[in-house]
């Protein structure tokens, strides 16, 4: 009788044992996971800032060509007046200055809509995208120069519209109440696009910005210039 209750409880032992095991195990698994899941946001956060870097490297290369050949120019129109054709002209200035604004106008940096408007909601990894509080009927408008690349309705966005741009942007407008514009059109920086609502999964009128850089989302804060 002894040897029986014996080797009962050395089972329920091992049995304890082997529960107390797994438990540690899994809560191993679960700090490995969410380990693993820090650092790929740590590297999502990191791909972000690098591209964000990266834009305002080319934006400030950009304003020193300029900075210089204006000041070539003047330098030029000082020392040379007797000089007919300096070596800058103001014809070429004026070019390279169109050159430049015509960069800037790809760059999705300007503030969608028109009128009243406010911030309910930021980028984050949940809702990588702003969110414009605004009444419906709102003027939207491209936030650059782009074709309409898509143009649809779900359950989720409502009314849709994305924009491609030339340097690898692309922006969306959702939960509109009327889309203005059709796809492969050409639309300039600020032209009107679509009218804000309140379509899809919307609990009250609002816009849906989001930015995208070769297939990543971007803050839009990092961008828009308010």
């Amino acid at each position: 009788m002894v040897k029986k209750y014996l080797s009962w409880i050395l089972i329920i032992i091992f049995a304890c044992i082997s529960i107390w095991q797994a438990v540690i195990i899994s809560q191993k698994n679960e700090i490995i996971e969410q380990q693993t899941q820090d650092i790929a946001a740590s590297f999502q956060y990191i791909k972000q800032l690098t591209n964000r870097i990266e834009t305002e490297d080319k934006e400030k290369d950009n304003a020193k060509d300029l900075r210089k050949i204006l000041q070539n120019y003047l330098a030029d129109q000082q020392e040379n007046k007797d000089i007919e054709e300096p070596k800058v002209t103001a014809a070429e200035l004026q070019i390279e200055l169109q050159r430049y604004r015509r960069k800037r106008s790809l760059i999705p940096d300007m503030v969608p809509l028109e009128g009243e408007y406010a911030i309910s909601q930021k980028f984050s990894s949940k809702h990588p995208a702003w969110d414009f509080a605004a009444p419906i009927g709102t003027t939207v408008k491209a936030a650059a120069s782009g074709v309409v690349s898509n143009v649809y309705e779900d359950k989720y966005f409502g009314k849709t519209v994305e924009l491609k741009h030339l340097n690898g942007f692309v922006s969306r407008y959702a939960h509109l109440a009327k889309i203005l514009v059709v796809p492969k059109r050409f639309v300039e920086k600020g032209e009107t696009i679509a009218l804000v609502g309140n379509t899809g999964n919307s609990s009250a009128p609002h816009l849906h910005f989001q930015i995208i850089h070769e297939g990543v989302s971007v803050d839009p804060d990092s961008l828009l210039i308010r």
